[in-house]
């Protein structure tokens, strides 16, 4: 038995993986596409910003009803909106439909980027092996397939960040494409603003081998920033950067660096193989400063394809590591660790490079056993591990006779009421063909750092302005007390008292007017 012949059987079991992880993400995305109703908080302000972008609400006037912020540039809604436009479909499918296809680009994305630290000679068959060992680990990854089907801005940003980046490490050879990686970049912020690790992983490599190169990358994205910002500015008479800038605010909660942890110890197979990865990338780099005066050693990096690459890709991973502390702030969410996860997925393929690359070249099963075989056991123990250790979702839950049943219940109970209806589920009260009057999230935010008077807000509680709040916790619960700050609640608790649980949420009611004789 040769080392090619166990590349074969290895090459063959990951195509299974990832056509099997294919068919199961297809699976969980073709059921968020055509359910109906919100798979997640921030579906709804996302579609009603969508609907509103086109008109003089779009980036407007919090101090009156409806209060919507505005938390991101607005590529992705325009996206949304074409999408719609071109096939009929309402936003919320069309949305849904844009991060999915952006999720399968990223796995596109990941590939190519593996293969861009290919080592000289390497076969067709090894980097796509490695290459789809990367997109294999990136649908192993529960957050990704989690978020990837949600109508969200994220999967998008992440797309032109990693496009960018492919186009930046073939731009050290053709220069041109230089400007092709600053329009992805800026489409990439145009999409969600602090999408910036990407950017300056590139022009920090770039600003070391080639600061020409950097230069022309960096006014290309300057002047496209500043030109796009200044169409925008006058398109909103300077509210989209107060929206963007001033009121996409969150108060400091640094136990949500948990949930980082958390994730990192979910995925424990996919951090130890880009550690492993980053390794193999970066010891090439480190030899060369260590055995080389600095200028040589830069010069001898800039002509190698590989080495300009490996030094990109590591200080991404580095780059998206620090901005983990982004998470650490009162509402994030898992989204704000899957740049991280996609960083580590280019890595992991790295690694798995190792292993095709000494299945390629060598000779026999008893060979060489030292080197080659903890790089032979470790590939396929990533892979397993990662393919084992998913867990595809329950789709069938969301066909639910029942539950379909009583979220249409509630949904005709919104469209049949006479007043506005608060809800953290957005999306129910857009179902029933009504406005977002408020986000409760963001209001709760803005009011406790004093950019926002809820005090308006109160007012209209107590007088009863609204048929009904509903909520996916009661007072008291972490959801509730981050949504709705004090002064809110007790109003709501005045005004609101009678109380009625259907589909998993709680309605808050007014007292029943008593019957006339």
């Amino acid at each position: 038995m040769t080392w090619r012949r166990v590349g074969s059987v290895f090459t063959a079991a990951l195509a299974f993986l990832l056509l099997r992880q294919l068919w199961r993400y297809g699976d969980v995305a073709w059921a968020a596409i055509h359910f109906p109703f919100g798979l997640d908080y921030g579906e709804g302000i996302v579609w009603q910003q969508a609907a509103l972008m086109f008109t003089p609400a779009a980036y407007g006037d919090i101090t009156t009803f409806p209060m919507v912020v505005f938390h991101y540039t607005p590529l992705f809604h325009l996206a949304s909106r074409f999408v719609a436009a071109v096939s009929d479909a309402d936003l919320l499918s069309a949305g849904r439909v844009v991060s999915i296809m952006s999720t399968l680009g990223c796995c596109a994305a990941i590939a190519a980027l593996v293969d861009s630290v290919r080592e000289p000679g390497d076969k067709w068959t090894s980097r796509a092996t490695a290459g789809g060992a990367g997109a294999l680990a990136m649908l192993c990854v529960k957050q990704v397939v989690a978020w990837g089907p949600l109508m969200r801005v994220d999967m998008l940003a992440h797309l032109f960040s990693l496009t960018g980046l492919w186009f930046g490490i073939r731009a050290f050879r053709d220069h041109r494409l230089i400007y092709a990686a600053s329009l992805c970049f800026l489409c990439a912020v145009y999409t969600k603003q602090n999408s910036i690790a990407a950017p300056i992983a590139l022009f920090s490599a770039a600003l070391l081998l080639q600061p020409r190169l950097a230069a022309r990358g960096l006014a290309c994205c300057v002047a496209g920033g500043v030109a796009a910002m200044a169409i925008l500015v006058g398109a909103t008479d300077g509210r989209i950067l107060r929206h963007v800038f001033l009121y996409n605010v969150n108060r400091a909660d640094f136990s949500q660096l948990k949930v980082a942890l958390w994730i990192g110890a979910q995925d424990l197979g996919l951090v130890a193989a880009s550690v492993i990865g980053a390794a193999a990338l970066a010891a090439p780099l480190w030899t060369r400063f260590r055995s080389e005066p600095r200028r040589i050693a830069f010069e001898a990096i800039r002509r190698s394809q590989r080495d300009s690459a490996a030094m990109v890709l590591v200080l991404y991973a580095s780059v998206t590591t620090v901005m983990l502390l982004g998470i650490a702030k009162v509402g994030a969410s898992f989204n704000y660790t899957i740049e991280w996860l996609l960083s580590l997925c280019i890595l992991s393929g790295a690694s798995v490079s190792l292993l095709v690359r000494d299945l390629a070249h060598g000779n026999s099963v008893h060979a060489d056993k030292s080197s080659v075989y903890p790089r032979v056991l470790f590939g396929p123990l990533l892979l397993a591990s990662q393919a084992i250790a998913f867990v595809p979702f329950d789709t069938a839950a969301l066909s639910q006779p029942r539950f379909l049943g009583e979220l249409r219940a509630l949904t005709g109970r919104i469209a049949a009421a006479s007043k506005p209806v608060v809800s953290d589920d957005m999306v129910l009260v857009l179902r029933a063909g009504k406005l977002v009057e408020i986000e409760p999230a963001i209001a709760a935010e803005l009011g406790s750092v004093g950019i926002w008077d809820e005090g308006p807000y109160v007012e209209r509680i107590l007088r009863g302005d609204f048929s009904m709040f509903i909520t996916e916790e009661e007072r008291g619960k972490p959801l509730f007390d981050t949504r709705y700050n004090p002064a809110v609640a007790d109003a709501m608790a005045k005004a609101y008292p009678v109380i009625e649980h259907i589909a998993g949420y709680t309605l808050h009611l007014p007292r029943r007017s008593p019957r006339l004789p």
